[in-house]
């Protein structure tokens, strides 16, 4: 997955946006569709965050309670949110 974040960061198409464009193509293909990704803000958390934005889409982030925990639970509502 690291390998993969660095190509999209180098690639410059679109890097946070990729995966968004990949479900359009199979959107009517399936009915729920689960990412499941690293707890790190990289190029896939940007990625799985901007392929969620159709309304009644829905973004679980499971949280340990610990400082670093809420910390990016915090990180996380801001991405969300630009």
């Amino acid at each position: 997955l690291s390998e993969t974040d660095i190509r999209l960061k180098v690639d410059g198409k679109n890097p946070s946006g990729r995966l968004r464009q990949a479900l359009d193509l199979v959107k009517d293909d399936y009915d729920v569709v689960v990412i499941d990704n690293s707890p790190f803000t990289n190029a896939l958390t940007y990625n799985a965050i901007n392929a969620c934005m159709h309304e009644g889409d829905t973004v679980i982030v499971p949280v340990k309670i610990s400082r670093g925990g809420l910390e990016g639970l915090d990180d996380t509502i801001h991405m969300l949110l630009e």
